[in-house]
């Protein structure tokens, strides 16, 4: 019979002050996006960027919309800043769940927001061209690029996004890597190679994560 395992209390209980923190630290971040979006909306701020775009563009709309969403983009990032800074770079410190300098996660944050930049934008434009070419059914064909979108980064994001954030290796246990590689043949995958991701670089909790 396997002995009962003992639990720090005193981490269990920073464990739970922690986890409500980031739970209202994800609060106040959802709230101030509603707040911002619909003073956005409401005080018509929106329709004069908009019209903004369209001028400068000279009515071409792949550049009207791209003049929007970056302004918009832009605008946003910064004013969310301060609370991104908080809730995920000095909270996860004070707990001593963080690794990372502030320079380190300032250059995190820099590539995450060029990737959202760069997939958002072609995603906004195919979907505004869509609204021009099928107004009625933009919707569905929206639906099936989207899901197309999910699956082609499912496949990328291994590959191509992971590097740019974690330092990849091979996987030097022989035994974990042949199991591996069965587990991929019986689920219809070839595995070209099987690598460990050094979260620990960045953060020294537990994590459970496999991709592929």
């Amino acid at each position: 019979m396997a002995e009962p395992v003992e639990l720090d209390a005193a981490r269990q209980a920073e464990a739970r002050r922690y986890s409500a923190e980031s739970r209202r630290w994800m609060l106040a971040e959802l709230a101030l996006s509603l707040f911002l979006l619909l003073l956005f909306l409401l005080s018509g701020a929106s329709a004069r960027l908009a019209d903004w775009a369209s001028r400068t563009s000279g009515g071409n709309p792949w550049l009207t919309v791209a003049l929007y969403g970056a302004v918009l983009f832009v605008g946003y990032t910064l004013l969310t800043l301060p609370l991104s800074y908080l809730s995920g770079f000095r909270l996860p410190h004070r707990y001593g769940m963080s690794n990372q300098s502030a320079g380190e996660w300032a250059a995190d944050q820099v590539k995450a927001l060029v990737l959202t930049a760069l997939f958002g934008g072609i995603v906004v434009e195919v979907i505004y061209a869509l609204l021009r070419w099928q107004p009625g059914w933009w919707w569905l064909w929206a639906a099936l690029f989207l899901l197309f979108v999910t699956v082609l980064l499912g496949q990328l994001a291994p590959v191509l996004i992971l590097p740019l954030f974690y330092k990849l290796t091979l996987l030097d246990d022989e035994a974990l890597k042949a199991r591996l590689e069965r587990l991929g043949e019986q689920a219809g995958a070839r595995v070209t190679g099987v690598y460990t991701i050094n979260l620990s670089s960045k953060s020294p909790a537990a994590n459970a994560v496999v991709m592929g």
